[in-house]
């Protein structure tokens, strides 16, 4: 069965000019979208022996110090030069292109002088009015299922019963756009999907090249400069946008979140880190952390110095082992997500509490954040 990707980024660009008063740059953003990528993979079962051979060539090439079967963009923007970010992408992809059938983009264009605002909520709710550059961004959480959505409408001739839709976690309050993704597909969400799942994470890379390639070019984020730029890899390209017109299927009507407990990959692989609790009862800002980070901003120290930890690496590969995702553990979000059947990893005393007393509620495995690593190293596919 075919496998359709989904996962997205922030768009923006940023005028830098001197500060006379202060003596020193200063930027101001002039641009802002969000830029969501689908890859369809025709033959998942090549993809993904294929994909993580390419990644581990690519980590020795460039001597990437990092042990995971595959890396995000974030990962590679981490651990990296800014030279060899967007060289090490292109010759993924470049390697990868004969193991992907097509690539979807979607992205926003809400011009500010034609729309001033969005309206949002109506649904047992006051209705609200967003000023326009505040309703895009905040599009970024929700951007991969509304890139799903795109793809819906792009493809609205197609039979979708025999595709298995992967989309990156995402935090969203009810909208249109939702209630059409889910009643035409039956989507799988991946907490951190583009760390621990193959096919986002490919979906990840492609949506940083668009970006980096169209900034290099500098050229407008538009239908015929995203074609333009991947005109030269093997796969087919579709570029699909929201306007004026779809606005309100991306507006939020009901103000409640979308419980996508259901519609997880399991097991989730639960992370609890006893210093990190200490400071931040919620470690798992999935879907803003993820997408914000992946901006032309750099990520914040404190995910940064996280990502290096072994556990957080081997968490990731022990999730992609068992076709689950991961999550940071947070005492008030995961009540209703942690089912039978998920992984609970757990670093100091207090995390290996909270897990003892989870165990006795639903039947979780528990594993200190040692005993995964020594699992992974005698296990024959660490990196498969």
């Amino acid at each position: 069965m075919k496998i359709v990707a989904f996962d997205a980024k922030r768009f923006q660009r940023i005028k830098r000019h001197w500060d006379e008063g202060k003596m020193q740059e200063s930027q101001t953003t002039i641009f802002v979208s969000q830029l969501g990528i689908g890859v369809t993979i025709p033959e998942p079962e090549t993809f993904v022996p294929r994909y993580v051979d390419v990644n581990q060539e690519l980590k020795q090439k460039f001597d990437l110090d990092y042990d995971t079967p595959f890396f995000s963009s974030t990962c590679l923007k981490t651990n990296l030069s800014i030279f060899d970010v967007a060289d090490f992408a292109s010759q993924l992809i470049s390697k990868m292109q004969n193991h992907i059938e097509a690539v979807h983009c979607s992205y926003v264009v809400l011009p500010t002088t034609d729309t001033s605002y969005v309206e949002v909520g109506g649904v047992r709710c006051v209705k609200t009015r967003v000023p326009t550059l505040k309703f895009i961004g905040s599009l970024g959480p929700a951007f991969s299922y509304l890139t799903a959505l795109s793809y819906i409408w792009k493809h609205d001739d197609v039979d979708l019963s025999n595709l298995e839709i992967h989309i990156d976690g995402f935090k969203s309050k009810h909208t249109k756009g939702w209630n059409v993704v889910k009643n035409k597909v039956t989507p799988k969400i991946f907490y951190k999907g583009d760390e621990c799942n193959p096919f986002i994470a490919c979906a990840d890379i492609i949506a940083f090249l668009v970006d980096d390639m169209l900034n290099s070019k500098r050229l407008n984020l538009c239908k015929d400069n995203v074609k333009k730029v991947l005109q030269h890899y093997q796969f087919d390209t579709t570029v699909n946008f929201f306007d004026s017109h779809s606005q309100y299927h991306c507006a939020w009507q009901a103000d409640q979140t979308i419980n996508i407990s259901n519609r997880l990959a399991r097991p989730v692989v639960f992370l609890a880190m006893d210093s990190l609790t200490a400071r931040n009862s919620s470690q798992e800002h999935d879907a803003q952390i993820n997408h914000d980070t992946r901006a032309m901003s750099k990520p914040r120290k404190a995910d940064v110095a996280l990502r290096q930890t072994e556990t957080y690496q081997a968490a990731l590969k022990y999730a992609y082992q068992k076709n689950g995702c991961m999550k940071f553990f947070s005492a008030n979000e995961d009540k209703s997500i942690i089912k039978s059947g998920d992984v609970f990893i757990h670093v100091g005393p207090e995390s290996e509490k909270t897990g003892q007393i989870l165990k006795e509620m639903v039947d979780i495995q528990t594993l200190s954040g040692l005993k995964v690593i020594n699992i992974l190293k005698n296990s024959k596919h660490g990196t498969d």
